[in-house]
Formats: C-alpha cells, sequence, structure tokens
C-alpha cells in the first residue's frame, strides 16, 4: 500500500479518537483544577487501609498521588484512579527487586479484594519507590 492510498481523514478521526482530550478534568473528581475535598478524604482513606494492611519493617508513607488519566484531561468514562503510595523500597528491605513484588501482588490482591470505586471509575493502588520514574502518556 502507497501511502497515498491512505484515507488521510479517516486516519486524522481514529487519531483524534485515540488521544482525545476534554475540556475540563473530571468534574466529579476535580473543581476547576483542585482536587475535591471529599475525593481527597476517600483517596486518603483508601491509600492508608492499603498501608495497614501491608507488612513494610521501618518504612514509612512519604507521599501518596493520583495519576493516570483521572488526573488529567485524557479522562474518559471508563478511566480509573490510580493512587500510588510513594515509599523507600529500601527501608523495607535491602532486596528492593523483592520489595516491589510484594507490593505489586499485596496490592493486587487489595484491588481484587475490595473493587473500590469512585464515580464509576474503578481505584487501582500501587506502591511506589521514590526513586521509581513514572511515564505519563
Amino acid at each position: 500500500m502507497a501511502y497515498d492510498d491512505i484515507d488521510t481523514d479517516s486516519l486524522r478521526g481514529v487519531i483524534r479518537r485515540i488521544i482525545r482530550t476534554e475540556d475540563d478534568l473530571e468534574p466529579n473528581i476535580w473543581r476547576g483544577r483542585k482536587l475535591k475535598r471529599d475525593v481527597r478524604a476517600a483517596l486518603m482513606t483508601i491509600a492508608q487501609d492499603v498501608w495497614d494492611d501491608m507488612e513494610k519493617g521501618h518504612a514509612k508513607l512519604l507521599d501518596v498521588t493520583l495519576t493516570g488519566s483521572c488526573a488529567g484531561y485524557r479522562w474518559s468514562p471508563s478511566s480509573d484512579v490510580d493512587v500510588h503510595l510513594i515509599v523507600q523500597y529500601s527501608d523495607v528491605d535491602e532486596y528492593e527487586e523483592l520489595v516491589g513484588s510484594y507490593f505489586k501482588a499485596r496490592t493486587a490482591l487489595w484491588d481484587k479484594e475490595h473493587d473500590v470505586t469512585l464515580f464509576g471509575h474503578p481505584v487501582e493502588v500501587y506502591v511506589q519507590d521514590v526513586d521509581e520514574v513514572q511515564w505519563f502518556s
């Protein structure tokens, strides 16, 4: 197939659907550009519940972040809410790769057992090492 055989209008439509953005943040979660207080409280309760359910040695919960499409303008009704618990893996154990695997397994189990949603968006929890770089698309 030659490039001049491609229907550019159809291709543009597909690309727009893939990278579509909203004019506003998800209005059930955000008030303007600020996270709603009740949403923040709910997410912090979830984060604390997950954290309390973990074996974590002497590690402290350093931060909680909201990531993914519901944290930006690329949300849709099928988007999930990604809650990241930030921790220093080396404070849990010197075998950081095993710590990461443990947290991944525990949060997957927590997600499966709790089936939490926020305004119809599934909430997924992830424990992230403080030095881990997150790439957002």
